[in-house]
């Protein structure tokens, strides 16, 4: 029998964690992230508690306490989010009295589903980051990739 290299609970005194798989934080559209959405969906992701995926909130009330500065910012990373496949938008948010707040699921793990939800049982885009290429030596071309290449069109049209 082999040899048990850690001992139950060694990482007890850490807490609970978050885990970020490495698909996900090597696929492009986590790597063309701007650093204010990277912090989001760890932000985000924080809330995970091992059965509330799909009820995350990235609502400026909790985010504030986060340490986040700027409204703008957060909608910014937000639309930046929503527009990847790292999340899942479960209910669109409403303004108003009574209104609701956006709730999203990390895609990296299985949504935990309640019927207060916008999105059925098997509507998350589960793993949905990891793209499948179809020539395997095409280059990924990635956000920060793009904003060259059009600042470099832009100064060849200008000249």
């Amino acid at each position: 029998m082999a040899k048990r290299n850690h001992q139950k609970g060694a990482l007890s005194h850490l807490g609970q964690f978050v885990a970020l798989p490495y698909s996900m934080m090597d696929s492009p559209n986590y790597v063309g992230l701007s650093p204010s959405a990277k912090v989001l969906l760890q932000d985000v992701a924080r809330q995970y508690s091992g059965k509330n995926n799909g009820s995350l909130s990235p609502c400026w009330e909790l985010m504030k306490k986060r340490g986040w500065k700027s409204p703008t910012t957060l909608n910014s990373a937000k639309k930046e989010l929503r527009a990847t496949r790292l999340i899942t938008v479960t209910r669109q948010g409403t303004k108003g009295q009574h209104g609701k707040a956006e709730l999203w699921a990390i895609n990296w793990m299985k949504m935990d589903w309640k019927p207060d939800l916008d999105i059925d049982q098997r509507g998350q885009d589960y793993m949905g980051f990891i793209e499948v290429q179809t020539n395997p030596g095409a280059e990924l071309e990635t956000r920060k990739l793009r904003l060259v290449k059009e600042a470099l069109q832009a100064a060849a049209k200008s000249a």
